[in-house]
């Protein structure tokens, strides 16, 4: 249960928040519009249920720090290697996307891997810290 917390709910959801913000913001066409609105609402609440979900295994067994300290690190790689630059067909792409494309709420991953890596700074890094759990890098 902590690893798939960490994992979905708080890595995952957390990185779809500012994902799914970037990608609504061009986006133009109403029925991806309204879709995108939608999902963004959502991941906001999967985003703070893992959380809370962590801070309440935190408060009940308190080698959970420890735990997801360890994992950590193998759970960011995994993440790295979907939609950061450790994917190889991110790294190589050249971040070009038409108007339209962007219209329908589409976004190059060259974009994915840039929000991936502030969310990594600006999200996790804050929130896990602040529960006394270390981010090391991915690997």
């Amino acid at each position: 249960i902590l690893d798939t917390a960490v994992r979905v709910f708080c890595l995952g959801e957390t990185v779809a928040v500012p994902l799914f913000k970037h990608l609504r913001e061009k986006c133009t066409h109403a029925e991806a519009r309204a879709a995108l609105d939608r999902i963004l609402r959502d991941e906001v609440r999967h985003r703070d249920f893992g959380w809370d979900l962590l801070d309440f295994m935190l408060a009940v067994d308190e080698s959970v720090a420890e735990r997801v300290t360890t994992a950590l690190p193998a759970m960011l790689g995994e993440l790295v290697k979907s939609y950061g630059l450790g994917n190889t067909a991110v790294a190589e792409e050249d971040g070009v996307m038409t108007d339209e494309d962007r219209a329908w709420g589409l976004a190059p991953p060259r974009e994915y891997a840039d929000i991936l890596a502030r969310t990594i700074e600006r999200d996790y890094r804050p929130r896990f810290e602040a529960r006394g759990i270390t981010v090391q890098p991915a690997t």
